[in-house]
C-alpha cells in the first residue's frame, strides 16, 4: 500500500502568526491582530519574513505547530522517523536528534502490542521496495518470506502466545498508521536533513513529498522551499555533509550512485564511464542514478551547481 500523509490540524494562519510574533518582539510599540496583518500588510511582505525565518533556524519558528496523520507507514520508516522524536523542540545538547522528556513527545503510533497483525500479508499491508519489485526472483523470495512471517505469527497467537510477544516475527516491511505533531523548526530540520542525497530518500520520499504537498496546497506554496538540502544555503552549495560517503560511492566501495551536487559533473561523468573505479558501472547503476536524480531534482528544484557553487 502507498504511504499517505494528511495534514490534520495546524496553528491558525501560520504565516501571519509568525509575522506578528516577529514584529512585536522586535518593537513593543507594534500591536497587530491577525486580521490587521491580512488587511494592511502586503502578502508578499508576510511571505518574505516567513522565508527569512524558516531559512535562519531562529527559534521563533517553534511557535508554529502541525499535526499529520501518516497512513501505511512501514516499521522500517517508523524507526527512522522516531530518531527525530522532537515534535516540540530540538537543541545541540545531545546532537541533532534530541530526545525530549516523554511528556514532550509528539508521536502516537498504532500499537502492534494490541492490534492483530495476522493478516498483514493477505491484506497487502506491507511495503514493496522498487529494487525488489523490479527483480522477479527477488520479489518471489520477498513475498514468500512475508507470507511465512504471517503464518508463524498466527500459529504463535493460536498457541496462546500473547500478541505483544508474537509480534517479534513481524517484519520491518509491515505497515501501520501514526499521528505526528511537530513544530515548524523541527519540521525544517527534519526535511532538510532527510532531503539530502545520502540519508535514505527512498525510505523518506513519501513522507517528505506528502508533508510538503499538504502544506503547499492547503496553506501556501512557500512551503515548497522547506526541501532545500543541508548543503545549500541561499541558493549556493556550501559543502557536502557526507564527503566520506561520496568518496566511497565514487570508487564503488558503496554500490549506490554518488551525489551530483557534491561530486560535480566531471566526477559523475568519470564514475559513469568507469574511470578510476574498482569495478564496472552497470546499466542498473545508471538507471538507479537517473531515477534518484529525477526524484531529487523535483524535490530540490535543481539538479546541479555551476562553477561558483550556485544551484542551477
Amino acid at each position: 500500500m502507498e504511504t499517505k500523509v494528511t495534514l490534520v490540524s495546524h496553528t491558525a494562519d501560520p504565516m501571519e502568526t509568525l509575522y506578528k510574533i516577529w514584529m512585536e518582539n522586535r518593537d513593543p510599540n507594534i500591536h497587530l491582530s491577525i486580521q490587521d496583518i491580512k488587511d494592511t500588510v502586503h502578502p508578499e511582505e508576510v511571505k518574505r519574513i516567513f522565508e527569512v525565518l524558516i531559512k535562519s533556524d531562529i527559534s521563533v519558528v517553534q511557535n508554529i505547530h502541525f499535526t499529520f496523520k501518516i497512513e501505511n507507514m512501514s516499521i522500517a520508516l517508523r524507526e527512522q522517523l522516531v530518531r527525530h522524536r522532537i515534535g516540540v523542540n530540538f537543541d545541540g545538547r545531545v546532537g541533532v536528534d534530541y530526545i525530549p522528556d516523554l511528556q514532550d513527545d509528539g508521536i502516537w503510533i498504532q500499537s502492534m502490542r494490541v492490534l492483530d497483525m495476522g493478516m498483514f500479508f493477505t491484506n497487502e499491508s506491507y511495503e514493496m521496495p522498487k529494487e525488489i519489485e523490479s527483480n522477479p526472483s527477488a520479489k518471489q523470495d520477498y513475498l514468500k518470506c512475508l507470507e511465512t512471517c504471517q503464518d508463524t505469527y498466527r500459529l504463535l497467537v493460536n498457541a496462546g502466545i500473547p500478541r505483544e510477544t508474537a509480534r517479534m516475527v513481524v517484519p520491518l516491511a509491515v505497515q501501520h498508521d501514526m499521528f505526528w505533531t511537530l513544530n515548524l523548526g523541527a519540521l525544517c530540520h527534519i526535511l532538510r536533513k532527510r532531503g539530502c542525497w545520502i540519508p535514505q530518500l527512498g525510505l523518506w520520499k513519501p513522507i517528505i513529498v506528502g508533508i510538503v504537498h499538504e502544506l503547499a496546497t492547503r496553506i501556501h506554496p512557500v512551503f515548497h522551499t522547506l526541501t532545500q538540502p543541508p548543503c545549500v544555503t541561499n541558493g549556493k552549495f556550501t559543502g557536502c555533509h557526507f564527503p566520506e560517503d561520496i568518496a566511497r560511492r565514487l570508487d564503488h566501495s558503496d554500490p549506490l550512485p554518488p551525489c551530483p551536487i557534491a561530486s560535480g559533473a566531471d566526477k559523475i561523468k568519470a564514475w559513469a564511464e568507469n574511470k578510476g573505479t574498482v569495478e564496472r558501472v552497470t546499466e542498473n547503476d545508471l538507471v538507479t542514478y537517473q531515477n534518484m536524480l529525477s526524484d531529487f531534482s523535483k524535490m530540490w528544484g535543481f539538479d546541479s551547481v555551476n562553477e561558483d557553487g550556485k544551484v542551477k
